[in-house]
């Protein structure tokens, strides 16, 4: 029906995508995505899934579980969102994005489907649809789901998970989730189902006692990393972290990740607990060889071999917090010159003081058309703490000067937004 990925996409994206216009809770609704599933049959019923919610590390700890679950021998189907670069990004077997092709296919049948029964689904539910056709497809073994905002409400909590997973929670779209660490957990508690098993991730508010009893109320197994890991040794480098790790009636384990950040130790030990509830054997494995083979798109991500020039997908008060202790634990005598973007949604005041504090110059920039940045505003909050700010409203003439002008001599970071970073990534290697 469609003739290439471009009218393809034209068509998902032509419906409401709450990840471009922005919304109130009382938009967000399992009502839909259940009637819809019910015109196709419910193809999501008896599949082995994997849920994934949080607020920090759900994206690297759902890449964690796909890379973990391959080393087990299981193929995977890996659902993300958003995309950096390529849409394809989104829906991953065994690591592999879909191809061009397969997303005409499956979006040209279900159009199909739609306009035979009146269905309307929103951008995100159609590729959440597309990910379960799609692995269904290729005979999947587990279907790895990251919750697109909150869990309670989100359009994947339709699924009835094999293990759910809570990574990290922290303050974000507090318009919608609430304003309070304890109602933004009960969001993301919704994705916790009776009588399976849920992980926790490592938590820097008290959330653990509320998750616990929430579990706790309906039956379900839970695992806590923190009390359950005991992490030494870590050593900050260059090309990644290292450390040691140990599980309760387990041996020591040295490790090394080719990421950078403690946080990444703890993503990746969420994920481990996870998929040692389906294979208890995995430390064994692990053990042998040290270390992990895994590239996470985003997050503190070197592109350039002949430059120091990294990107990053930090947007919130959390993730800034955690971007700033980490470079100076790794790179502790680098200067950054820093090309930089928040959405006006965010606690700009307080991002902009910390993004600040590493800061030898910013270059400030709109965003793509899908989040909206108030670039002067932008502007006075980095003035009050750096004394080198400038604006160039256009993203693509900030780019060429970011990496063309010469007074930008330090260590380079483009961060603040998947708006900015995904932009940025697709601009540089299209000229080099």
């Amino acid at each position: 029906m469609f003739q290439d990925i471009e009218e393809t996409l034209d068509y998902i994206y032509s419906f409401t995508n709450l990840e471009k216009t922005g919304t109130s809770a009382s938009c967000y609704s399992l009502d839909n995505i259940s009637n819809i599933l019910n015109c196709l049959g419910n193809p999501h019923k008896g599949l082995k899934f994997i849920h994934i919610a949080g607020t920090k590390g759900k994206g690297s700890t759902s890449l964690f579980i796909t890379r973990l679950l391959l080393e087990c021998g299981y193929n995977t189907l890996t659902f993300t969102s958003p995309h950096l670069v390529r849409t394809n990004e989104r829906i991953m077997y065994n690591m592999m994005e879909i191809s061009d092709d397969d997303l005409i296919d499956i979006t040209s049948s279900l159009k199909k489907i739609f306009d035979k029964n009146n269905l309307v689904p929103t951008t995100f539910e159609f590729f959440f649809l597309i990910s379960i056709m799609y692995g269904i497809q290729r005979d999947a073994d587990y279907f790895v789901i990251e919750t697109g905002l909150g869990g309670r409400l989100d359009c994947t909590n339709v699924i009835n998970p094999e293990i759910s997973v809570i990574t990290t929670i922290g303050f974000d779209h507090i318009e919608i989730l609430g304003n309070t660490i304890r109602q933004i957990s009960a969001e993301k508690a919704g994705i916790i189902k009776e009588n399976r098993p849920v992980i926790f991730g490592k938590q820097c508010y008290r959330c653990g006692k509320f998750f616990s009893n929430v579990a706790n109320k309906l039956n379900s197994p839970f695992f806590s990393v923190k009390k359950i890991y005991k992490v030494e040794n870590i050593c900050y480098r260059q090309d990644g972290i290292s450390f040691s790790f140990k599980r309760k009636g387990k041996n020591k384990v040295d490790f090394q990740l080719p990421f950078y950040g403690k946080h990444q130790i703890w993503n990746f030990l969420t994920a481990l607990e996870c998929v040692l509830q389906i294979s208890p054997n995995l430390i064994e494995h692990l053990k042998i060889y040290g270390s992990i083979d895994l590239s996470i798109p985003g997050r503190i991500e070197k592109i350039s071999s002949s430059e120091s020039l990294f990107i990053d997908t930090a947007h919130n008060k959390e993730s800034i917090d955690s971007l700033v202790i980490t470079l100076r634990k790794h790179f502790p005598n680098k200067k950054w010159d820093i090309l930089f973007s928040v959405c006006n949604t965010k606690d700009v005041a307080y991002i902009s003081r910390k993004i600040a504090k590493i800061a030898d110059q910013i270059l400030i920039t709109n965003l793509s058309a899908y989040k909206n940045a108030d670039v002067q505003q932008l502007v006075k909050e980095l003035q009050k703490y750096c004394d080198n700010v400038k604006l160039v409203p256009v993203q693509e003439k900030a780019f060429e000067e970011f990496i063309n002008d010469k007074k930008y001599s330090n260590a380079k970071l483009v961060t603040g937004s998947f708006y900015l970073s995904g932009p940025f990534k697709e601009w540089y290697f299209k000229k080099s």
